[in-house]
């Protein structure tokens, strides 16, 4: 076992001694290279710092690690501006940012004020050992691996079966036993097939191929024909978007238009009297008439409002219609039919023969005076005007008493309430209803109030008798007894109440500084006070209560 004295020194270049038990402290790890996984995460390095003066533990204080990459410039660690973590006895820990393992090469150098620097030079790489258990485990892994391997074993097991056992010693021969075979096949066709033509059945062929040179020339031309008719392209039926002059998915639309796609025509009115279809989308199966198109806008208006609403799914087609001549609404309209008809669906000459009958079975047996009598069952609305009958027509010499009766009973027994016309009778009768109603309301409550003051009148007032005379009222006005009242503050006094208020005053009176108190005819309760302007020349006085 090796030694070195504690204060045992060796020289250092330029100048300067170093510890010997410092000289190559960090030899080991400069010479070692460690690995670590590039551009990962939550890993950890390390060092053993020692003090520069005694070769001990540096377990406290603050380390500092410093990070170069690939060569480049040195920076300190970005974790904590650096901060390293003392783990015991002296081991101190880092553990980096993803950004700073993200290089070939790094040199991790750990500082102290107290301790010599250590730097750790490490290489990283990935995948490592350990890094092989994700893989064998992950979705390509040996589970993976296995499961097809598994396949591939059904499947080869199904192979025999199917191929079955050879004829021969193996498949290979029984291949070539087969190419025998199909050797003497030519052998017998001959060259060029010369050994068919000598077959009984050649005749056969050759009266076949004979025929159907004309018949599939025939077939062609009615084909030609059939096509030329329908429009098609001899594959199949035109489909639906193609049966138009106009077709595509529309932009949107509403209640009465559709727009079309915006490659559609930018002529105004193109297609008014045709039809618009929608066959698919939105809206589908149905078929309108074109009222009016606005090739700035792109929007055709239809005759008569949509069922379901078009929207932008909404495919359409514009039918070129020649047929019968039709109007907005996509009914038949003809001023005139030239010729004869040649038939009539749903109509024969027994449902003819039918209505005749009917209608003759209505009419009367004999005409009186060259005319049809019939009697009037319903009118329609304005049938019988003023100008459809004649002047005199009607008169009282040809209005039977039984019609007149009838008129009558219908004037007097109709309701007035569907004749408010100003200025007419049914008007008048109404508002003179009214007034008789408002005039009955009124006598009921002024006739009770009359006859309320007619009940103070004498039963005789033609008797003078009952009627008191002068005398008498002054004898009753100046003898009977007042009965003791006063009016309220600022209000106007009855004769009586003046009267017991002037008596007061001169009658037992209280004066106490301003207050002025005037007692009732008792002499001790008061009537009424008043307030002074002076307690001992008072100029002025006021009713207080």
């Amino acid at each position: 076992m090796f030694f070195l004295p504690l204060f045992d020194t060796v020289a250092v270049p330029g100048g300067g001694f170093q510890p010997a038990w410092a000289l190559q402290s960090n030899q080991f790890i400069q010479d070692w290279g460690f690995d670590m996984k590039k551009n990962v995460a939550s890993q950890f390095v390390g060092c053993q710092l020692i003090s520069k003066s005694d070769g001990s533990a540096v377990t406290t204080g603050t380390t500092t690690i410093y990070i170069t990459g690939d060569g480049g410039t040195q920076t300190v660690g970005s974790v904590g501006a650096g901060a390293c973590t003392h783990e015991g006895n002296g081991y101190w820990t880092y553990a980096p940012a993803q950004a700073e393992t993200n290089y070939d090469q790094i040199g991790f150098t750990f500082t102290h004020t107290s301790a010599c620097n250590v730097t750790l030079p490490i290489y990283t790489t990935f995948p490592q050992t350990g890094d092989s258990y994700g893989l064998a485990n992950g979705a390509n892994g040996f589970v993976a691996i296995k499961a097809d391997t598994a396949d591939i074993l059904v499947d080869t097991a199904n192979m025999q079966p199917k191929l079955g056992t050879p004829a021969g010693a193996s498949i290979a021969a029984d291949l070539l036993t087969i190419g025998g075979f199909v050797d003497g096949i030519e052998t017998t066709l001959g060259v060029a097939g010369a050994g068919l033509t000598a077959l009984a059945s050649q005749a056969s062929v050759n009266t076949i191929d004979d025929f159907l040179d004309t018949e599939i020339a025939a077939i062609k031309a009615d084909t030609a024909a059939i096509l030329l008719d329908t429009g098609t392209d001899g594959v199949q039926i035109a489909p639906v978007d193609k049966q138009s002059t106009e077709n595509g998915q529309a932009q949107g639309g509403n209640a009465n238009s559709i727009t079309l796609r915006a490659a559609a025509s930018a002529e105004d009115n193109l297609w008014i009297g045709q039809k618009i279809s929608i066959y698919s989308g939105t809206g589908g199966g149905q078929t309108r008439g074109i009222a009016n198109y606005n090739g700035s806008t792109k929007v055709v208006t239809v005759a008569r409002n949509w069922t379901v609403n078009p929207d932008a799914t909404s495919m359409y087609r514009v039918e070129l219609d020649f047929g019968p001549k039709v109007n907005n609404s996509l009914e038949v309209t003809a001023s005139a039919v030239t010729g004869a008809v040649g038939s009539v669906t749903g109509l024969t000459a027994a449902t003819v023969h039918a209505d005749l009958d009917d209608i003759q079975a209505r009419l009367p047996a004999t005409l009186v005076g060259g005319r049809m009598n019939s009697d009037v069952g319903a009118m329609s609305d304005g049938v019988l005007t003023n100008a459809a009958i004649y002047a005199d027509a009607i008169s009282s010499a040809k209005i039977t008493a039984s019609a007149n009766a009838a008129i009558a009973a219908a004037v007097w027994n109709d309701a007035t309430t569907g004749y408010g016309s100003p200025g007419t009778f049914g008007k008048l009768q109404t508002d003179m209803s009214v007034a008789v109603s408002v005039v009955d309301d009124f006598l009921d409550t002024e006739i009770a109030a009359i006859k309320t003051k007619t009940d103070l009148i004498p039963a005789a007032p033609a008797a003078t008798s009952d009627i008191p005379s002068a005398a008498t009222i002054a004898t009753a006005v100046f003898t009977t007894q007042l009965t003791e009242s006063y009016r309220a503050d600022a209000s106007a006094p009855t004769l009586a109440q003046g009267i017991c208020e002037m008596l007061a005053h001169e009658g037992e009176v209280a004066i106490a500084g301003t207050t002025k108190t005037i007692k009732k005819f008792d002499g001790t309760t008061t009537a009424e006070t008043f307030t002074l302007d002076s307690a001992t020349t008072p100029t002025s006085i006021t009713r207080a209560t």
